[in-house]
């Protein structure tokens, strides 16, 4: 149905082969609306259209407390050669492989004088968002490392629900120290640093993406999510956690303070928005939805380049997995 003109007019597409390149959830959602309409006809597979729904959790908590003033810069994020960059700390793959674990990793947040002033907040935004600004700010220190002085400047806003107005006094005096270590592109000593925490979720059928009764403005029904977050996911960053203080700890670094109440609300829940799974790949109908060419199984000219084939999400952005898989089908085809 295509709206045109106020109107929706049925149209007819003919096509030897159809590829559905939309988001995670999006294309289950048409998938699962097709299907009810009785327009698509599915196979085996059609048990596995919506499961095995995944994303990235994450969520700041806990502290990092150091005992000098050790430079950790490229686990908080620094700009060299104009190029964003940080480092994420995970466990190494054989000690993940003897435990069971998932992919979880961790990086930091300074905690300045500044952080978490709406004021300053607003003008790192204000000075992200201009390209003059920005591309002069690139030149001035094009050949030096330049380390993240606020959480503002990765472009990321889940910190923003906890930026709070300050006395506005106070709030022109602490932008103009952030302007100030900015400019000179030092960087304040920093002992103590938000936890900032990354999941990798563990494929489970039960997990996933059904239709609402709510409806669009084109009569389809919207997507529905339902997830959890299991006790290997829970366990996974857990043990990290113990394992990088214990390290911390041992070498006179710093330490962990992450006091998580296994019996209590878990807080490293956010939607960290890289939806995955819900058409899964696999090697045939009794597993998956697509095969490894991405055609549905029981459909000739049906292929899916999308995160939703994704069988397992990892820990780190799926983009560049998602181009991979694109080439791959335009080389098949």
């Amino acid at each position: 149905m295509i709206a045109h003109a106020g109107t929706l007019v049925q149209s007819t597409v003919m096509a030897g082969r159809f590829i559905l390149a939309l988001g995670g959830i999006e294309t289950v959602r048409l998938l699962l609306n097709a299907e009810e309409k009785g327009s698509l006809i599915l196979g085996r597979e059609s048990k596995y259209l919506g499961k095995y729904f995944m994303n990235h959790p994450k969520s700041e908590y806990g502290f990092l407390e150091l005992f000098n003033s050790t430079n950790i810069n490229d686990y908080v994020g620094t700009i060299e050669n104009n190029l964003y960059k940080y480092i994420g700390l995970s466990l190494p793959w054989e000690v993940q492989e003897k435990k069971q674990l998932l992919n979880a990793y961790i990086r930091f947040e300074p905690i300045m004088l500044w952080s978490d002033d709406k004021l300053v907040s607003a003008v790192i935004t204000f000075l992200k968002n201009k390209r003059t600004f920005h591309k002069i700010f690139l030149a001035l220190y094009q050949n030096k490392e330049v380390a993240m002085l606020d959480f503002s400047e990765t472009g990321d806003t889940d910190h923003l629900e906890r930026a709070k107005s300050n006395d506005r006094i106070k709030s022109i005096s602490l932008a103009i120290q952030y302007l100030f270590f900015r400019i000179t592109n030092k960087k304040p000593n920093v002992k103590k640093f938000r936890i900032r925490n990354y999941l990798e979720m563990e494929p489970r059928y039960e997990n996933q993406i059904t239709l609402s009764n709510d409806e669009d403005s084109l009569g389809n029904k919207k997507a529905h999510i339902e997830y959890s977050l299991s006790n290997r996911e829970k366990q996974s960053i857990l043990t990290l956690h113990d394992e990088i203080n214990q390290y911390l700890q041992e070498q006179g670094i710093g330490r962990l303070n992450v006091p998580i109440d296994k019996d209590g609300d878990w807080p490293i829940a956010t939607d960290a928005s890289h939806h995955m799974g819900g058409t899964i790949m696999g090697t045939s109908s009794d597993n998956s939805f697509v095969d490894p060419a991405l055609k549905v199984h029981s459909k000739d000219n049906l292929y899916i380049s999308s995160s939703s084939t994704m069988p397992t999400g990892g820990s780190h952005n799926p983009t560049y997995t998602i181009a991979a898989l694109s080439c791959m089908l335009v080389d098949h085809l």
